[in-house]
């Protein structure tokens, strides 16, 4: 948890704080943020409904009150403020439930149309490291080449989905002295809480290897946002149209 000061806040990066409490900020991308415009109600509350939905989504996700703030990720350090700046999406990655747009929830969505505080324009960058990090020596010496199949070293065949995991060098001389962690069908836990279906078929803001094509493929975060519920394709109704 961390305690919010939103004009320090904007003081000391130069970016402003939305005020629209509460919400919860999901990073789709590298500084690209998408908002979602809660109800009012008690902490305990918000903090179980944001828990929810972190366990599904499983993306990194912000917490965001008048004077505190919740991040569920592991990689995050204790008492670190939410994002700031950035691209900034809406009405795209939906609860588990849709709220009442009450007048409170429609004025908050109104300011957040107008909200200036983002400074990464419109464009949601991927991770340009495609979860990527530099191989040492023993790591470049023992991965290298291909096996027998054609397959990168360092990839096994899952026993349960038949797709390829593990790690390995980069395939493109960009990457040739990176380690990339591939994963299988299996690892996807990116999952839409309002319908249950995977935002998409791998994992998000990771790799898998396309065996047809002998590449290996990298899935950005902000694929999430192009889902819609089965529901909604039948319908043809947007998310944001929901909840705008």
């Amino acid at each position: 948890m961390a305690k919010l000061d939103p004009v320090t806040l904007s003081n000391k990066f130069g970016f402003s704080l939305f005020n629209g409490f509460p919400y919860l900020i999901t990073t789709v991308a590298e500084a690209g943020y998408h908002f979602t415009l809660l109800p009012g109600g008690p902490p305990s509350m918000l903090y179980a409904l944001a828990l929810s939905q972190y366990i599904v989504n499983d993306l990194p996700q912000c917490l965001v009150l008048r004077h505190d703030c919740y991040w569920h990720w592991p990689d995050t350090a204790p008492g670190e403020g939410p994002p700031l700046g950035g691209t900034i999406v809406w009405g795209k990655l939906l609860p588990f439930r849709l709220f009442p747009i009450t007048d409170d929830l429609a004025s908050r969505y109104d300011r957040l149309a107008r909200f200036d505080g983002n400074g990464g324009g419109n464009i949601l960058v991927p991770d340009l490291t495609e979860g990527s990090r530099s191989a040492t020596a023993e790591e470049i010496r023992r991965l290298a080449g291909k096996q027998q199949n054609g397959v990168p070293v360092g990839l096994a065949r899952c026993l349960k989905c038949g797709q390829w995991k593990g790690e390995c060098l980069g395939l493109i001389p960009n990457f040739a002295d990176k380690v990339k962690p591939v994963h299988c069908l299996c690892s996807n836990r990116n999952f839409c809480a309002s319908c249950g279906h995977p935002f998409h078929r791998y994992k998000l803001n990771a790799n898998y290897y396309d065996e047809a094509a002998g590449q290996i493929r990298y899935v950005p975060g902000f694929m999430a946002l192009q889902h819609r519920c089965p529901e909604q394709m039948e319908s043809k109704l947007r998310p944001a149209e929901v909840l705008q």
